[in-house]
């Protein structure tokens, strides 16, 4: 998680990967990773007018999921990649001028403290790098009472759902990678990506060693997607 080379490797994969982004999430997904990023910004229950952060924007599924939910939101959709921001923006341009797109690290965010309501990650935390800045980053911009709210691929606890996330990771998807997306490579990254993140046990003791309290925990999809919300005191 530390590796100064992960930055720029990320950057780069998800530049190749751009054009196929949304419909290699909605295979590997089983359709699924739509219906989680609602559940996740229904059970963060921001205030009405709130403004949020989508860090790790992607595409910007949560930033338009976010702006359906509440048009009078105001959201900063954040990614490291400046291909997926130009991907997002397109697919982005009808559903509202509330919000604005930026490209940066999450190590290093340019903005005020205390200055979000909410901030979201939804499947983005694993790519970067240092995570222990990271979310030094987005306590200090979060105000007090405002939610983090974390969605992300999780290794599974349970014997049998291990068995169904080794056999998934290593053999179902790098073959989509490389049919769908021909990039192979990209798709072999996502196993250790997840085995070297936070297991969903690890994940809430850390929201707690942050000072985060309220932290909700909800496992999804046989264990391989946690969904993580906690508040700041």
């Amino acid at each position: 998680m530390r590796s100064p080379g992960k930055t720029p490797f990320v950057r780069e994969m998800f530049a190749r990967i751009a054009p196929r982004y949304d419909l290699m999430n909605r295979i590997m997904s089983l359709g699924m990773d739509l219906r989680w990023r609602r559940v996740a910004v229904r059970k963060a229950g921001l205030p009405a007018g709130s403004t949020v952060l989508d860090l790790g924007a992607g595409s910007g599924d949560v930033s338009r999921i976010l702006l359906e939910h509440d048009p009078g939101y105001y959201v900063v959709s954040f990614d490291i990649c400046p291909e997926l921001i130009a991907y997002g923006r397109h697919k982005f341009e009808a559903v509202s001028e509330c919000s604005r797109w930026m490209a940066g690290d999450g190590r290093f965010l340019p903005f005020s403290a205390e200055c979000f309501n909410g901030v979201f990650a939804a499947f983005s935390l694993r790519n970067m790098a240092d995570l222990s800045q990271v979310f030094d980053e987005i306590k200090r911009v979060l105000r007090r009472g405002g939610k983090i709210v974390i969605l992300d691929m999780t290794q599974p606890d349970h014997w049998f759902y291990k068995k169904i996330f080794n056999f998934h990771f290593k053999y179902i998807v790098p073959r989509l990678g490389k049919w769908l997306a021909s990039d192979p490579e990209a798709y072999l990254y996502l196993m250790p990506s997840i085995k070297n993140f936070y297991k969903a046990n690890e994940l809430k003791e850390k929201l707690s060693e942050l000072g985060f309290s309220k932290i909700q925990i909800k496992k999804i999809m046989f264990q391989i997607v946690t969904l993580c919300i906690g508040t700041k005191n």
